[in-house]
Order: C-alpha cells, then structure tokens, then sequence
C-alpha cells in the first residue's frame, strides 16, 4: 500500500515538472524559432565521403544513443543531386526479427544539410501479430491525455531543434481500423509538419504510457521541404466556410442492414482550392435526385442492342469501331433484356475508355425515387473495337425498397446537423508534380465519434438517430454545431423568412407564419391573442374579431382601417385582411392595444413582445441572444418550406 502511494507522488510530481518545463522552455512551441548552435542548418560542409557522413550526422546528435550507424550509401546519378543516407539501429529485436530501434538520416552532398529523418522505437514486448486492442482498465489511467499530450510536445521539440522542424499537434480521431494494432495502455499523440503554422505531411506518433508518463514508443518522420506557395493569397477561413456552406448538399441513400432498408443521410468530403476559391471536381450523380434519370426512359433506335456477350479478347492495338453512345445503347439494351424488372431502378452512374485496351465500361447503380441503393450496382464491359459485350458484373438483390419517399428530417436540417460534424481547415496539399497547394479539407471534428472504418455517423431520415452503416445507434455524444457554422446559420444574410415574433425573450413557433404587408407585419389574429391570453372571437356576418383581456376590447373588421379599444376608434395603416384564407391582423397595433411593448429589430426581422416591462427580456437583446433566434427562426422557417 505504502509502495503504491510512494508511486502516485513520484508520477504526480514528474507530471507538474514536466508542465514547468512546458510553461519556462521556449523551445515546446515545437518549432525551430530558438534553434540551438547545432541544428541541422547551423553549419554548411561538403560531403564526399562515408567518413564525413557519419561524423556529420554525430556532430548534429541525429543518432540516437544505444544505437549504431548500419548503413552509409550515396544516392543520386548528378554530383548537383548527390545525397548521403545514413541507417541506424539498436541490437535489440522482437520475437518476429524486428528492429526495435532504427531509423535514417539523409544529407545534401553539396553543403551537408539534412533533408530527412525518420527513426521508430518500440517496446520489447510488442506484439504486432495480434490484430485486437492490448486490454486497459481506464481507472488504472495517471496520466491524463493534456497531461500526454504536454510530454509528447516536450519530446518532439527536441528533435524541432535539432532538425530545425516544426510540428504542430494533430487533434482529429482516428478509426478503430487503424489502430487495432495498438496498445491502449498507451496513449498516442499524432502531430503534423507545418509551416507558417498550417499542416501538412507525413504523421509523427508518440506513445506516452497512461501510468507511468513515460515516452515508451515513438515514430518520427522528417522531410527538408521550400516549396510552400504564398500564404497571402489565400482566401479567408470565413469566405470559405460559407463556400462550403453553399456547396454541400446532404446525400441521401439507402441501405439494407438487419434485414430492412435504412434510408440515411451523410455528406461528401469536399476539397476547396485555397487561392482560387473553387473546388475540385467531384461526382454530383447523387447530389440532384432530377439527374437520376432510370434507363427504362432511354428510348432505344431500331437494331441497337444486338451485341451478345462472348468472351474475345480484345487487341490493345484496336482502333474504336464504335463511339460512347452506340456502346451506351447496347448496355442498356441487354440490361432490359436481361433485368427487366430493374428498368425503373438502374441509372448510368459514369462510364470510363481505357485506350490501353479499348474497353469501355459502364457502371449503372440501382435507386428508387431518385435515391441510391448501397452496394447495388451492374457494371458492363463492352469492347470498343468490335462492338461486343464482354463482361457483366451484378450486385443487384431481391431487397424491396419503397417506391415513394419522403424523409421525415429535411434536407437543410440534416445539412445543419451534418456540418456539425466538421472543422473547416487549412492544410498544404501535394500537388500531382508534388508541388505543395492551399486547400481548405473538411475534417471530422475531434469530438466526432468514428465508426470503425473511420466513417462519420450517418443520420437517420426518419427518426434523426445517429447510426453506423450497419444500422446501430451510435451511443457517444454528437458534437453540436461550432461557432462558424453557428455565424453561418444566423447571419442576417441568409434570412429567408419575412418576419418572426418573439414573446418575453421565446420564439413563437406559428402554424402560419407572419408576412410583410407595406411595411406593416401582419399576423395571423387567433395565434396571436391566444399567446398573449386573451379570449378571441370570430363573427362570420360582420366579418368582425374581437380579442378580450380583462381590461380591454379590441374590435377589428376585415379590410377595414378603423379598429376599436374600449369603443374608442382608431386608425390603422394597415386593416385586417385574409391571406391564403387566414385572417391576419397588423401585430404591433393589436399588441399594443393589449398593453404588451413591442419592438422591431429591422436587421432579425423580429418582432419583438413582451408582456411584463419589468421582466430583464424588455430590454433591448444583445447581439448572442439575436443570432440565436435568428438561428431558431431560420430553422422554423426551412422546415416548412423545404422541397425535395
């Protein structure tokens, strides 16, 4: 008992002195900025033989101790390009052969720089033949991940320094796929190169034991890179969520999972150039349910269609003897032939030529109301040189799915739920020549729980549940929406109501929503009073509305401009009217006559009510309490007119 408290103090007091380090050391921005007199860029030398490479290497402290250098080789066919490589490795080797410690150095020839690095370490008793979770009791944990994360940036500035590197702390999940290899009794802290303070790269890993503190494994990669474009020309992180924004539509699909189809929403991951402000080409097949056109609607020529499946092989060298159309026709041809009871239900998803053996192949996708099946799907081959079918690949089931479908959760509330999902982030993309290019990346957030493939959870179109594909219920929390998605959904840009009413500080949720009428709001009359508790009649004959509280009468006649408080007549710019055949009543008039203070908020829309003058909600909203009702009023309003 006594041996295990001792314990406790000892790992407590290395945690606080390792986050003293943290707070006085500079150094733990793990960046180069205060790189010591022997970074890998202090000194410039040639190299031109192994001697000089390892010495070189030792001078910048690049091999780590209890190891030896195994390997010295120069690389490149030019004394321009001329590299050196340096391996390293420790003695020791698990049950399996493997180094447990081992890594490389590469030098420039030409002025002894370093260009890469990469060593990995690991304990003795891993077992990297098990494809399962190494079990661990959370209680046992002492080492929270801040705590973690603190020793692993502690760690890695070392090697910033020496390396004249910057890496920066990658927060985002990881799926269960890759990591089933792990040990859960250590905790893994990812980070990224960076320049200018934005990512990019290879990951670095560092695993901290979740008892003892320790740095037990680690990998590290390293690459020497200048070729980063001007960060000035980037467009702003705001311009580009909103562009996202505009951009995502939420995909609906079916699934058959548990012997039933789930139909579920999920979004694309888009790719935004950061410069130009465009995003890169992606498949918008599923996006328009008015571009999945079924191929019972392709009407067929006259002596197209006779191609009959055989087995020839095609000569690469084969010049096309029919084009793209002629070959669709054929397709579709021997798809209604042969599953005709498909026709309403398989679509062309895309069609691909490859020239090295001139094969045309297209893939058609099964749906229902213009909506994707999961994993349904017939893909025909055609050869382009003679013309004949050659092969046929069906995925297509016995599985009903319903005809007509109508989703419970809008398409714009499911895109508000979705993006909740994401961070918008800057990150440096390889290019195809491996020039480096600004793009903003949707990425889940660090809050998002992953399923097991690394996929996001899809939300239900009917009840709004979180589910994996395989139709479960995600039981961790769901990250509500972030501050940018927040700003988005309440700015006074994207209103598209015409007005709304908020009573003491609530909004009022109407059946029929108020409009604007010559700058008058109009509202429907028995929602109104019923809200404010007044006893409300109709009398058909006088077309007259009464409301009654107990200490007024308020009398209004339809298409009328005079209305009456206690018998006293007054005149209203505006009379009572019917609008869609819903009697509707100039609301700051009849809230007024019934002694509530009204206010209007021009830039919200909002009309502004409140009952008692002396409640805190009677004084003018700040600009948090707007854009939440903003927020609420816009999502009212698109649930009654979403179209899909």
């Amino acid at each position: 008992m006594r041996l295990s408290k001792f314990i406790s103090i000892c790992t407590a007091l290395s945690m606080l002195l390792l986050l003293l380090v943290s707070i006085v050391d500079t150094s733990t921005s793990l960046s180069s900025a205060s790189a010591e007199p022997d970074s890998a860029t202090s000194k410039s030398m040639t190299i031109t033989t192994q001697e000089q490479v390892i010495t070189r290497v030792r001078d910048l402290k690049l091999i780590p101790a209890g190891t030896e250098v195994t390997d010295v080789r120069a690389e490149g066919a030019s004394s321009d390009q001329m590299k050196w490589s340096l391996s390293f490795a420790g003695p020791v080797k698990n049950a399996y052969g493997q180094l447990l410690h081992s890594g490389s150095v590469i030098l420039n020839a030409a002025d002894g720089f370093v260009l890469g690095y990469n060593e990995a370490k690991s304990k003795p008793d891993k077992d990297w033949s098990k494809e399962v979770f190494k079990e661990f009791d959370a209680k046992d944990e002492k080492v929270s991940r801040d705590e973690a994360v603190v020793i692993a940036e502690s760690f890695i500035a070392s090697y910033a320094r020496k390396l004249n590197a910057a890496w920066i702390l990658n927060p985002y999940p990881e799926p269960g796929k890759d990591t089933r290899f792990e040990d859960l009794s250590l905790r893994k802290i990812r980070f990224n190169l960076s320049h200018d303070g934005i990512p990019y790269g290879h990951t670095s890993s560092i695993y901290v034991d979740r008892i003892t503190g320790e740095v037990a494994n680690y990998y590290l990669s390293w690459n020497e890179d200048n070729e980063f474009p001007d960060i000035n020309n980037v467009i702003p992180l705001e311009t580009a969520q909103n562009l996202f924004f505009d951009k995502l539509r939420p995909v609906l699909r079916f699934y058959w999972m548990d012997q039933k189809p789930w139909l579920l929403y999920s979004l694309e991951s888009l790719t935004l150039d950061a410069v130009k402000g465009t995003f890169k080409e992606y498949d918008e097949q599923h996006y328009d349910p008015d571009k999945w056109k079924p191929i019972s609607l392709t009407q067929l020529k006259s002596g197209q269609g006779n191609s009959t499946s055989g087995g020839a092989v095609p000569s690469p060298a084969a010049k096309p003897a029919i084009d793209e159309q002629t070959a669709r026709a054929s397709a579709i041809a021997y798809l209604k032939k042969v599953y005709p009871a498909y026709a309403d239900q398989l679509s062309e998803r895309y069609v691909s030529l490859y020239k090295d053996n001139n094969m045309l192949y297209f893939s058609f996708e099964r749906g229902t109301s213009g909506i994707p099946i999961v994993g349904e799907s017939v893909d025909i081959q055609i050869d382009a040189a003679n013309g004949k079918l050659v092969r046929i690949d069906s995925k297509l089931s016995e599985h009903v799915y319903p005809n007509k479908v109508v989703p419970a959760i809008t398409p714009e509330r499911a895109k508000r739920l979705l993006l909740a999902l994401y961070d918008i982030e800057l990150r440096y993309d390889d290019g195809q020549v491996g020039k480096k290019h600004l793009v903003y990346q949707m990425i889940p957030k660090p809050s998002t729980p992953l399923f097991y493939t690394g996929d996001v959870p899809y939300l239900d179109a009917n009840d709004g549940a979180w589910r994996n594909f395989l139709g479960h219920v995600f039981t961790e929390p769901i990250p509500t929406a972030s501050d940018w998605l927040s700003e988005i959904l309440s700015s006074p840009k994207r209103i598209t109501y015409q007005a709304a009413v908020v009573l003491d500080g609530k909004l009022l949720r109407l059946k029929d929503e108020p409009i604007i009428h010559k700058d008058s709001t109009l509202m429907p009359f028995r929602e109104l009073f019923q809200h404010m508790g007044a006893t409300v009649a109709w009398e058909a004959a006088s077309r007259k509305i009464t409301a009654r509280t107990k200490d007024t009468l308020l009398e209004l006649t339809l298409d009328s401009k005079t209305a009456y408080i206690n018998g006293t007549p007054y005149t209203l710019e505006v009379p009572a009217q019917l609008v869609d055949q819903r009697t509707y009543i100039p609301a700051r008039f009849a809230a007024e006559a019934l002694g509530v203070k009204v206010m209007w908020e021009a830039s919200s829309r909002l009309v502004i009510m409140n009952t008692d003058h002396t409640n805190p909600s009677s004084k003018p909203m700040t600009g948090a309490a707007l854009k939440q009702l903003r927020l609420e009023a816009q999502q009212n309003w698109e649930e009654k007119h979403w179209q899909y």
